[in-house]
């Protein structure tokens, strides 16, 4: 699996925390746990993104602690964000 992007991250952004949850896709299809971390989350303000530097800042902050500890380097990243001014 040389070469491939084999870690998916999964990033929850809420009014008062950020939780990231990292996972390896096996050989198989399977995801397997790789790494977790919660940090505060700034820029959300009662559900809806209020500044987006701030939380572009608090994102980055939660990906960096999961690679420091974690040493996973480069993940697909899918984002779950909830905000009543977003449409499709």
């Amino acid at each position: 699996m040389a070469g491939r992007n084999d870690y998916i991250a999964s990033i929850d952004i809420g009014t008062d925390k950020i939780a990231v949850l990292v996972a390896k896709k096996e050989d198989d299809g399977r995801l397997r746990i790789s790494g977790h971390n919660i940090c505060s989350s700034d820029g959300v303000r009662k559900g809806s993104i209020s500044a987006i530097d701030p939380l572009s800042r608090a994102i980055s902050k939660a990906l960096d602690q999961i690679d420091k500890s974690f040493k996973i380097g480069s993940v697909l990243v899918r984002v779950n964000l909830s905000d009543t001014h977003l449409t499709c």
